[in-house]
């Protein structure tokens, strides 16, 4: 894995800028560096070698020198590509995944990314041409930032980049966050910088403006036709296939086991392909109980045989809260950071690259929120249910009942960190707090598809990257570690989406109070059940979390009242200071206000 950075621009693409921003992301790529510049372009590169640790140098160029990369990522089909590339009369002078990407351009212009399979982030500059090509996979693994201020167009692989730069406040992005608990793309908290959404290209020439598309969506249409058996087969062989392309790596390597159902399944086919070696397998526990999962990833570790390395950490979370600001650059909530930290840590001290069971929650129905939409908006069944169905749509639109609500606002309202009427006390600038509802009215869909698959679409395309892929990406890479996901590869996720949504998520019959009981991520339980142990599959779901509200009863409340309590408080400048003191009685809302406070912090500093 690599950290990428580049400028282009028509009056000066100062070389010297370039290495700076790279620099800044150092720990992205301790192995190595590279730079190359011409008149209106720098390009910079950091290197974590995993692949080709002898020819993988970069930026690289084409034979001609016409062409240049500078790429972040891992492209798992790169052996075929190249054999068709070298069939159509290119030459290689290396044997990396790398290489592929000039000629695949040249190739296929801006539809090359429709070729690849893999995670990426890179830019292409074409002398040629005088072009620019920026591009994000499909799931949004690997992040990509750029920058547009006068002539200037610049990118990079994090935030901190750009350290020193003008930069605003982008109050938009902030009501987002206050909202989400992450800042979604293409926003950031500035507003001269942006994300390129996952599955988008960016080209640019000089003195242009950028063009931006979209190369790829994932569709939920269900096939038909299929037994529950033949589905598992075939979910079988597509996630068999990931795995064994995620596992090409020139260096040693592991496996993040929490003991659920997604990283033992990844192990367990690890395990599989491996076959005498000994997956390396890391897993940390706290000191409750309720939040401590290492017995579980034990059971799984002896079950497959792993070398099992576990720690039971006691973490200081203002300890390394002012190296979290750094990393992520924005405010960034999801307070599961802290435990990605320290297992990436883990790893990092035996190997350089791990996989991951991250995207099966969001792509088989894993969250307990599609049960509960599902439940709350099922559809009318039965004689009496459905004449209350035709008598209720009658006397909406004799405007003498009030309109269904929608779907989305129940979703809205769900994963609010601070709903609309409490983000409009917290604002000094009162209508501040309309930013998030409008976002997501055009981001969330409106019809198509069932309920539960509308809303797994919308995490896909953006809790997913902006949340959970950002988090993983952040907390590895400030170690050095590269983590790898095979449930996200876009043919895994693809075979999910063609799966019936009875499959994914199961209704099992009622309740004693008569409502639906749904079983979340069915079908890939199913799959681990013929794989791991049942105990580990079926037992209620904790997900990779932190004991927050202890904590904020200890350090991090004493933090908030020192930090909140008096007047100087740098978020007062935006937000009612009362307003803030009573938020105060939310212990994950008391996160999201110290990560935003050390954030201003920080950035003032």
């Amino acid at each position: 894995m690599c950290g990428i950075a580049g400028i282009l621009d028509a009056d000066h693409a100062d070389p010297g800028a370039a290495i700076a921003m790279a620099n800044r992301i150092r720990h992205r790529g301790p192995d190595g560096s590279g730079e190359w510049s011409c008149a209106a372009i720098s390009l910079s590169h950091r290197r974590l070698s995993i692949i080709d640790l002898e020819g993988g140098r970069q930026p690289l160029a084409n034979e001609d020198a016409s062409v240049h990369v500078t790429y972040n990522g891992e492209i798992y089909n790169f052996r075929e590509l190249r054999k068709t590339l070298l069939d159509c009369g290119h030459t290689f002078t290396t044997v990396s995944d790398t290489e592929v990407l000039v000629h695949a351009w040249e190739e296929w212009g801006r539809d090359c990314v429709e070729k690849l399979r893999g995670m990426f982030a890179f830019a292409i500059w074409d002398e040629k041409k005088q072009q620019l090509l920026l591009a994000r996979d499909r799931a949004g693994i690997k992040p990509l930032y750029y920058y547009r201020s006068g002539s200037r167009f610049a990118f990079a692989s994090e935030l901190q980049a750009f350290s020193g730069w003008e930069r605003t406040l982008d109050p938009e992005a902030l009501d987002l966050y206050l909202h989400f608990q992450y800042i979604p793309a293409p926003y950031t908290i500035y507003k001269e910088i942006r994300k390129l959404p996952p599955a988008h290209t960016l080209l640019i020439s000089p003195r242009s403006e950028p063009d931006i598309r979209r190369y790829w969506s994932l569709r939920f249409e269900p096939g038909n036709g299929l037994s529950e058996s033949q589905w598992l087969d075939e979910l079988d062989a597509v996630i068999s296939e990931s795995v064994r392309l995620h596992l090409v790596s020139d260096v040693p390597f592991g496996a993040f086991l929490s003991g659920g159902v997604d990283s033992s399944l990844v192990t367990s086919y690890m395990s599989e392909h491996l076959r005498d070696e000994h997956v390396r397998t890391y897993s940390i526990g706290f000191d409750d109980p309720d939040y401590d999962e290492l017995p579980y990833a034990r059971i799984v570790s002896d079950y497959l045989h792993t070398t099992h390395r576990e720690e039971m950490v006691y973490p200081d979370a203002i300890a390394i809260l002012p190296e979290l600001v750094r990393h992520y650059g924005e405010p960034f909530a999801d307070s599961s950071a802290i435990p990605t930290y320290y297992v990436s840590r883990l790893a990092a001290a035996d190997v350089k690259m791990v996989l991951s069971g991250d995207g099966g929650d969001e792509a088989f129905a894993g969250y307990a929120s599609y049960a509960f939409m599902a439940r709350e908006h099922r559809p009318a069944r039965g004689f009496a249910r459905r004449a209350r169905f035709l008598l209720g749509s009658a006397g909406r639109r004799a405007h003498l009942l009030p309109p269904l609500a929608d779907p989305r606002r129940t979703w809205f309202s769900m994963v609010a960190g601070f709903d609309e009427a409490e983000r409009a006390q917290l604002w000094r600038v009162k209508g501040s707090e309309a930013a998030a509802w409008q976002w997501f009215a055009a981001a969330a869909p409106s019809r198509g598809a069932d309920l539960c698959s509308r809303f797994q679409a919308f995490d896909i395309a953006h809790y997913l990257p902006d949340d959970i892929l950002t988090k993983v990406d952040v907390a590895s890479m400030c170690h050095s570690l590269e983590v790898r996901v095979p449930l996200l590869d876009h043919v895994v996720l693809e075979t999910a989406a063609r799966i019936p949504i009875g499959l994914r998520l199961k209704c099992l019959g009622l309740d004693e109070h008569g409502m639906p009981h749904f079983e979340t991520k069915y079908i890939l339980k199913k799959l681990a059940e013929r794989r791991v142990p049942k105990d580990v599959v079926w037992r209620t779901k904790k997900g990779f979390s932190v004991p927050i509200e202890k904590w904020t009863r200890g350090a991090l409340g004493k933090l908030a009242e020192d930090w909140f309590g008096k007047g100087d408080a740098r978020l007062f400048e935006y937000f009612e200071p009362a307003a803030v003191r009573n938020a105060m009685r939310n212990p994950r809302r008391v996160w999201m206000l110290i990560f935003l406070e050390a954030w201003f912090r920080e950035m003032a500093a």
